[in-house]
């Protein structure tokens, strides 16, 4: 019960370390609240290198005489790399106001980085140095509500207007194992796939003629959709057989090609000198086949022979 307790408790704190982001650009010296997408100024009193952490704890100076030297004269907020930030004398510097919004928000993860960006609009930014892709969807994800980045980022501007996904479609039809569709996807943001309105995978596969509704559509509601059609089926084997008398020659379809299996040769025209259960196949280059069961018997004996009739 105790280990459960713990469990949930663990989960719900994972949960609230991450709600948010506090993110400082070492490049303007600005930083970014991510709930609420606001952006302020903030000064150093260090070199600071770049980091990910935590809040730890705020720091309250004791309310007594005599003892306070080189101790800070106000709160301050400590995070778990030691690094310090306040109004006044810590490694971050920021005013006031900023310190009280950055002290509700104590369990935020804070970064530090270097962002070289500017956020022209809703849908255009100005990338000022080379940067990481990664690097600059953290940054924007703190101020835009909606984005997609291109596959390279490059110094400039850039349009980040989220936009429908790419699809392209791989069709491939066999006249027995049915229709195949495989797609390949390009989109920033994840997406989900609809094959007549069922979510499912990348790929379909149908062995009845209908036509099918494809809709890939991304987390911004932003959607692609088309049509397409599968094919009829229907088997490429047949078996076939035949009662023939003992020496009797066959002549066989030569529309196929036909393989003797007794003698392991491929034969035009059969006739057997012996009694028995024979098999040909015959195929072509289609896939067609036709499995032959040729049953041969002694004149001595009265049968019913039925060849089968092959159509061109």
């Amino acid at each position: 019960m105790v280990g459960r307790v713990l469990l949930v408790i663990c989960l719900i704190h994972v949960g609230v370390i991450f709600s948010g982001k506090i993110v400082f650009n070492s490049y303007d010296n600005t930083l970014l609240i991510s709930d609420t997408k606001e952006k302020f100024s903030f000064t150093v009193n260090t070199n600071l290198a770049p980091f990910r952490t935590k809040g730890k704890f705020v720091y309250t100076p004791p309310k007594v005489k005599g003892i306070s030297h080189d101790l800070p004269e106000g709160e301050i907020l400590v995070l778990e790399n030691l690094v310090t930030i306040g109004p006044v004398g810590t490694d971050i510097v920021v005013s006031k106001e900023v310190f009280q919004k950055l002290k509700e928000r104590i369990d935020f993860e804070y970064v530090c980085g270097y962002y070289p960006v500017e956020v022209l609009s809703n849908e255009i930014v100005l990338v000022k140095e080379r940067m990481e892709k990664k690097d600059l969807r953290e940054y924007l994800s703190c101020l835009l509500d909606r984005f997609e980045l291109p596959k390279v980022v490059s110094v400039g501007t850039l349009k980040v207007t989220p936009t429908p996904p790419q699809v392209s479609v791989l069709e491939c039809h066999h006249v027995e194992w049915g229709s195949v569709f495989l797609l390949k996807v390009e989109d920033d943001s994840p997406y989900e796939v609809y094959w007549n309105g069922e979510k499912g995978k990348l790929w379909f596969h149908a062995r009845e003629p209908f036509e099918i509704s494809l809709r890939v559509v991304d987390i911004f509601g932003e959607g692609t959709e088309t049509t397409l059609s599968t094919r009829e089926t229907f088997s490429l084997f047949v078996e076939h057989t035949i009662t023939v008398w003992r020496g009797e020659e066959i002549l066989l379809p030569d529309r196929l090609t036909w393989f003797f299996f007794p003698t392991g040769s491929f034969v035009k025209k059969l006739s057997c000198e012996f009694p028995g259960k024979f098999h040909l196949l015959g195929f072509d280059g289609t896939g067609y086949r036709v499995l032959l069961r040729l049953h041969v018997i002694p004149r001595e004996f009265f049968v019913s022979r039925n060849f089968p009739h092959f159509t061109e």
